[in-house]
């Protein structure tokens, strides 16, 4: 029993030494996603309104294959990957299963990825990254207390993975004229619109005219009798 609990302990300040050597996910945006867009961010989670794109590594390269401005949480193959763009380019951010949502950091542990093996979530995707320091401390401990039961991986989000995908993919263009046809669309639908509420009054007012009209002649109709 002392033994167990020295080696917890020992595995626990381990924890605290390996990971304090690695740090947390980048928030440097790359100069080639600033030049498209200033204010944009890369967050763990869709935020506002937006398109999923469903991208896909083909010959060595991030391809769209298709992008929707409803949500999107399901790929076809492990070669795929979904990302949310704010409609605003304000945010980009992996759009992972809302059931699977862990934040930042995930347990990636063999039985968790057998259960959940056809969600889209951390530990399935390229958007992760291994906590070295984390992964060894906590398999110290696993292996000490559980018979390495709960061994696995400690991830975490790589922004400067998505911001990689981004790039190669030219997704920020793909979104901009989605958003550039939509705005045209809008703007027709206005100019129809409005030409319906013109067309409304004109008939309007040709009702009214006409009205006017008969109510004279009925008038004059009704001043001849009484003559």
């Amino acid at each position: 029993m002392q033994k167990i609990t020295r080696i917890t302990a020992l595995s626990i300040l381990l924890i605290g030494v390996l990971s304090g050597c690695v740090s947390n996910p980048s928030t440097y945006i790359d100069p080639a996603i600033r030049s498209q867009t200033a204010n944009l961010i890369i967050a763990n989670r869709p935020v506002g309104d937006g398109y999923y794109a469903l991208l896909e590594k083909i010959d060595g390269h991030w391809k769209v294959i298709s992008i929707q401005d409803t949500p999107v949480y399901r790929r076809n193959n492990n070669n795929q990957e979904i990302l949310f763009v704010n409609h605003k380019l304000r945010s980009i951010a992996p759009s992972f299963d809302p059931a699977m949502y862990v934040g930042e950091q995930a347990d990636c542990v063999p039985m968790a990825q057998l259960r959940y093996r056809l969600r889209y979530w951390l530990c399935k995707s390229h958007f992760s990254s291994i906590r070295i320091g984390m992964t060894i401390g906590g398999n110290v401990a696993s292996c000490a207390l559980s018979l390495c039961l709960s061994a696995g991986t400690k991830e975490e989000l790589d922004r400067n993975k998505i911001q990689a995908v981004v790039i190669d993919s030219g997704l920020i263009n793909i979104v901009k004229n989605k958003i550039a046809n939509k705005d045209t669309n809008n703007d027709a639908l206005k100019l129809f619109e409005a030409s319906i509420r013109n067309t409304k009054a004109e008939i309007k007012e040709m009702q009214n005219e006409n009205f006017r009209q008969l109510k004279e002649l009925e008038d004059e109709i009704a001043k001849a009798k009484g003559n």
